[in-house]
């Protein structure tokens, strides 16, 4: 649950889950910088595969931006355009009119919002509402304005499936993966790139890019909160062990005779070091699946109790690997701490044991 939290706060407060994934518009040659006349761009559907591939749940977004001058009238308009696989105003609040929806790029439909600074270089208001806007190959409606900063530059969004196979070729695409895991990160980031040499057959136009050295300390970050847990119950399982241990040396001392006539009746020494070892494993797990029961329903409480005293949405997580590694630790407790028992009664002598009756 702890390790849940901070997942979910790492997400929600930084940018360590994010993968960008951008156009290099620019060659080398001669040691000088050359922008490249036309470039290879990635496509919705492309993201929307290699996310079927992944078995890490993960999102991701594709836009096509550029910088364009268009005609207003009498006026030359410096424009911010963006092309979406989805809106991402929708963190901006809408002035007038209707966002940019999901439906509207599906079905590449012709429309666009514009921000407050686009209807202020204009000397205009609402009612742009419903006129066209001419971009380089094609023309949009504009149904909504969002509220922007004063010192945002005029920008307009519609989809990107109204830009042609030609239009992406000079404005190529740029995306955001997010991965749902932030250990996950890396991982994805070289099954990406693999993706993309596979893709555009060995040379791609693209970078892809993450925050490595932030990763790395917040892998580390983990790795360490892991171990000084695995520490602390590791001690508890050294506790159980020993307990163990004395529980069946009691047990022993108490059952001379029975192990006696064991092997006065033909019962060798591997018969009598199985059935205290199975003794043994049997009590551990035994004890690990009831104080697992009441592990499972203190968490469930003590998580209330935090939830209400931090105000923080906490919750505790369970899954089937933690049942699967508490059996087998039970089995292994169970073993090693039942070993030395149960070479101890296999080596008793039945004569001596059964004078004790």
């Amino acid at each position: 649950g702890l390790e849940q939290f901070a997942k979910s706060q790492i997400s929600q407060t930084t940018s360590l889950e994010a993968i960008i994934i951008f156009p290099e518009r620019f060659e080398k040659l001669n040691g000088l910088r050359i922008k490249k006349d036309s470039m290879d761009f990635l496509l919705p559907s492309d993201l929307a595969t290699f996310q079927q591939e992944q078995e890490e749940k993960i999102s991701y977004w594709v836009q096509s931006r550029f910088n364009t001058v268009i005609s207003w009238d009498t006026l030359s308009v410096g424009l911010s355009a963006h092309g979406v696989s989805m809106p991402f105003f929708e963190s901006q609040e809408l002035v007038h009119g209707d966002s940019l929806r999901e439906n509207h790029i599906h079905s590449a439909q012709a429309v666009a919002t514009v921000n407050q600074s686009f209807v202020n270089s204009i000397g205009a208001d609402e009612s742009i509402i419903g006129d066209s806007l001419q971009m380089e190959h094609f023309s949009v409606r504009i149904i909504g304005i969002v509220e922007s900063d004063t010192a945002k530059p005029p920008t307009v969004q519609f989809p990107l499936s109204l830009m042609s196979a030609d239009d992406l070729k000079v404005h190529p695409t740029m995306a955001l993966i997010k991965v749902a895991d932030v250990e996950k990160v890396t991982q994805t980031k070289e099954a990406f790139e693999a993706f993309l040499t596979t893709k555009f057959e060995g040379k791609s136009d693209y970078k892809v890019q993450t925050q490595e050295f932030r990763l790395k300390q917040t892998e580390q970050g983990f790795l360490l909160f892991r171990l000084v847990m695995g520490m602390i119950v590791g001690i508890a399982v050294l506790v159980g062990g020993i307990g163990i241990m004395n529980v069946l040396l009691i047990s022993i001392t108490e059952r001379t005779v029975e192990i006696g006539i064991r092997k006065a009746v033909g019962a060798n020494k591997r018969d009598i070091m199985f059935q205290f070892l199975a003794e043994s494993i049997g009590i551990s797990l035994f004890g690990s699946l009831v104080g697992m029961g009441l592990g499972l329903l203190g968490s469930l409480a003590a998580v209330e109790v935090v939830s209400h005293i931090m105000e923080v949405d906490f919750e505790a997580y369970f899954s089937l690997n933690t049942v699967l590694v508490v059996v087998v630790v039970a089995i292994l407790i169970g073993v090693i701490f039942g070993t030395y028992p149960a070479i101890r009664a296999s080596k008793m002598d039945p004569v001596a044991a059964i004078r004790n009756l």
